[in-house]
C-alpha cells in the first residue's frame, strides 16, 4: 500500500474557492426562508467538507450526492 501527497495548485484552489462561493448563498436561502434549496457543483476536493461546515454552522442538514459528473449539495432545514 502506498500514500501520495497531493499538492494543489492555484487553478484547483480558484475552483474550489468559486464552489465555496456558491455554497454559501445557497446555504443561508435554506436557512434564511426555511426551505430545501440543492446545487451542483464540479468534484473538487474539500467541496464536501465545506458543506458539511456550512450546514453545521447554520443549523442545516447537507445532504451530498457524489455524482461522476459532479457532486450535488441540498441543505434542509
Amino acid at each position: 500500500m502506498s500514500t501520495s501527497t497531493r499538492v494543489a495548485s492555484g487553478s484547483s484552489l480558484d475552483a474550489l474557492a468559486v464552489a465555496i462561493a456558491k455554497l454559501q448563498p445557497v446555504a443561508e436561502v435554506a436557512h434564511g426562508l426555511s426551505v430545501r434549496a440543492e446545487v451542483e457543483l464540479p468534484r473538487l476536493p474539500g467541496v464536501v467538507e465545506w458543506a458539511r461546515a456550512m450546514a453545521d454552522a447554520l443549523g442545516l442538514t447537507a445532504t451530498v450526492d457524489v455524482q461522476v459528473d459532479g457532486i450535488r449539495v441540498r441543505f434542509t432545514p
